[in-house]
């Protein structure tokens, strides 16, 4: 787990202090976990829970690593925490794709799969 708990930061381009702050742990407790420390339930479900990760892939390796979008209430679960707790420069992103028209939406919609496709 502990492998796979470095991954989620590294392909997340967080900082050990970032990450630890996303997950409300410190950032010594990162290091610690990346060192091969246990993982407490608590840290799992966050983790989990922050990320988007699958539980089931994080403690065994089995799975895909990223819980999948497929349905409504999911969706909007996502949304919602991303208006609530969004930072700035999410706050920013999202009302400049609000303000796109459908073509430039649809460009920018294919640039953002390309750089997922791409991690």
């Amino acid at each position: 787990m502990n492998k796979r708990f470095k991954k989620i930061r590294e392909d997340f381009n967080l900082t050990q202090e970032e990450f630890a702050n996303k997950l409300g742990i410190a950032r010594s407790t990162v290091a610690g976990l990346e060192a091969g420390k246990p993982i407490n339930n608590r840290t799992i479900k966050a983790l989990c829970k922050t990320f988007k990760i699958n539980e089931e892939w994080f403690k065994t390796g089995k799975g895909d690593m990223h819980i999948k979008i497929d349905d409504t209430s999911n969706y909007n679960e996502i949304l919602a925490e991303w208006l609530v707790d969004s930072d700035p420069l999410t706050r920013e992103t999202l009302m400049l794709l609000a303000s796109l028209n459908d073509e430039d939406f649809k460009v920018v919609s294919r640039i953002l799969k390309g750089l997922v496709q791409n991690k």
